[in-house]
Parts: C-alpha cells; structure tokens; sequence
C-alpha cells in the first residue's frame, strides 16, 4: 500500500479529518483576547491608553455540532480506507490467480508447438504452389492456422496484460 497514490491520498484524507477534529476540539474552549488602546488628544483626557480584556462564555454552544461532524467525518475516512484496502487485495488475489492460470496454460503448451505450425503453414503453401492441394483445402488450413495463431497471441498477450495490471496494483516491479 505503501507504493500506491491512490491510496497515500485517502490516507491524507484521514490525516486532514484528524486534524479538523483537533480544531474543532480547539474551538470550544474559550478564546482570551488582550487588547491595548492608545489615543492621542482625541478625547476629554490628553493621552489615553486603554486596556482590554474579553472572552466568549461557552454556555450554551460548545461546538458540539461540529465536533461530532468531525468525528463522524473520521470514521468515514476509516471506513473508506478499509474498503479500499479490500478492494485492492481482491483485485490482486483475482490477478495472480489469472496469471498463475495463464502461466500454467502457457507452460503445459506444447513449446514446439507454435513452430511447428509456422513448419506446417510453409508445407502447405508449397503444396498449394505445386498444385498438390485444392483451394478448399488450403482455405480451410489457413482459417485453422490463424485461429491457432490467434488463440496463442490472445494468450500471451493477457498474460502480459495481468501481469502488467498486477505491477501497478502492487506498486513496483514483479518477477
């Protein structure tokens, strides 16, 4: 998870709902304010200063509501993170079970046997030049080949597909 953006981002989210439930913790204890004033020959007195003290008396509203929009904004965040972690290790587990099936597929192939149907399309072409072989038949070889053929390349290439899929959910390179 550690390797993954997506996931660094719903991370931060919860970091920044943490924080939004410190302020709101914050906010209701009552702010002290000073105050210094200063005037100079605006008043009936020559030179004023003045001192100030005042603070906001909590009875009634101690941010309750937004304390508890806080918190119910964190649990949302776990939550997400959760499901998030789930979603990922389910994707990954349905990739590696993909790929250790194409992987097998493709090892319990015949090796040769995509050579030896390349040696089988040249014979046949020859033939088909010497006028050993109809047309029918050659027109029905080369629909088998390239079905062949196709199924093969299809193969190989979800295998590197999921592989590829499996590395960027991971996050790094996989052997």
């Amino acid at each position: 998870m550690d390797n993954r953006s997506d996931y660094k981002i719903i991370h931060n989210e919860f970091k920044k709902g943490q924080a939004q439930l410190e302020i709101e913790k914050a906010e209701r204890v009552p702010n002290l304010e000073v105050s210094v004033n200063y005037d100079r020959g605006g008043n009936i007195m020559r030179d004023f200063i003045g001192l100030g003290l005042s603070m906001d008396l909590p009875l009634f509203n101690r941010n309750q509501g937004n304390i508890k929009i806080a918190k119910l904004e964190l649990e949302k965040n776990k939550v997400e993170i959760e499901q998030f972690r789930i979603d990922i290790e389910r994707e990954i587990d349905f990739l590696s079970a993909r790929l250790s099936n194409l992987e097998s597929s493709l090892k319990t192939m015949d090796k040769g046997f995509d050579g030896k149907l390349d040696v089988a399309l040249e014979r046949y072409v020859r033939n088909f030049q010497e006028r050993r072989l109809t047309i029918v038949e050659f027109i029905d070889f080369i629909n088998n080949y390239m079905e062949n053929k196709e199924s093969i390349l299809e193969r190989r290439a979800k295998y590197l597909q999921y592989r590829e899929e499996l590395t960027y959910l991971v996050g790094k390179d996989i052997v």
